[in-house]
């Protein structure tokens, strides 16, 4: 019975032993995790998180934000020799494509002995959104395709190998402040279908829209209401009234629809807070459906009659 435990023992240690000689072998050819060399992207200014740029459209350009971002690759430790690094954009959005968003270069080196290649910038031209008239968000990310090396601890980082951009372009703007020419205000609304934004004050009678005396109004927050024509009208501006101009909103944002779901933005206009505001549309528009939308307003804010122009006789 001893005699049986003794070589049991030994089976056990000698399978033991040539596990462990095994296993010494294999971690030669493994990489160790923790000494990975990860290789990632950083902006010039340090930043993290999505850059954003606003852009404003209007008749005659398209301006606001430079769409640049500046960076650099970097490493987290120099190695032995010249690293590689190829670079692309993607694009997940119809209204960019990836051959509108410009490299300085797409390959960075980072030189043997150091720890960042040189500055590289991506740019997108304001040009590239000036046939789109519609508001949009578009956004891109610069990334990090592969390296080239043979140190194989030198990897790329997953999660800081791309940056990311977002382009916020307002709608074409078709409006601007004034009495439209050759043309003549509707007041007659008897046949218009009014809708107001929950929450207002007197939405189901009020002057606006004829079915009462008061005006339509909130304690400081910017409201819409939408109008049904009933039927399609060339429409070359609107005018608004409001008690006074402490109670006029500053800016304002028209929309357009063929159902009345799905609406086009005509822009935003800054409309300098007069009691009675007259818009032109740049562009008279043919149309059933109005959205006019309040953006900047003061802490009591009112509108007491919507009417529209149309073209003269």
């Amino acid at each position: 019975m001893k005699q049986n435990s003794i070589y049991f023992f030994l089976t056990m240690f000698f399978i033991g032993s040539i596990t462990l000689f095994t296993s010494c072998n294999d971690d030669d050819d493994v990489v160790d995790e923790w000494a990975y060399n990860r290789v990632y992207l950083q902006t010039n200014d340090y930043e993290s998180g999505v850059k954003i740029f606003n852009l404003t459209h209007d008749a005659e350009k398209i301006q606001g934000d430079e769409i640049s971002i500046v960076f650099n690759v970097k490493m987290q430790k120099p190695i032995n020799e010249d690293l590689i690094v190829y670079l692309k954009a993607e694009s997940e959005t119809e209204n960019l494509n990836e051959e509108d968003i410009l490299f300085s270069s797409k390959q960075a080196v980072i030189k043997s002995g150091e720890k960042i290649s040189e500055e590289i910038t991506v740019t997108v031209d304001h040009s590239t959104f000036s046939t789109i008239e519609d508001k949009i968000s578009v956004s891109f990310s610069i990334v990090i395709e592969k390296i080239e090396t043979s140190d194989k601890n030198t990897i790329i980082s997953n999660n800081l190998r791309f940056l990311s951009g977002l382009v916020n372009k307002t709608a074409l703007l078709n409006l601007k402040t004034g009495t439209p020419t050759e043309s003549k205000i509707v007041r007659d609304k008897t046949q218009w279908d009014f809708v107001f934004m929950e929450g207002v004050e007197n939405p189901n009678s009020n002057s606006v829209a004829g079915t009462g005396n008061s005006d339509v109004a909130t304690n400081g927050v910017p409201f819409w209401l939408t109008v049904d024509f009933k039927e399609v009208k060339t429409i070359t501006g609107i005018q608004t009234k409001h008690w006074g101009s402490t109670y006029a909103p500053k800016s304002i944002e028209v929309y357009t629809s063929n159902d009345g779901e799905t609406w086009k933005s005509l822009g935003v206009l800054d409309t300098g807070g007069s009691q009675t505001q007259n818009i032109t549309f740049i562009t008279p528009l043919q149309t059933r459906y109005l959205k006019y939308q309040m953006l900047t307003v003061p802490n009591r804010v009112d509108i007491t009659y919507f009417y529209i122009y149309i073209p003269a006789d």
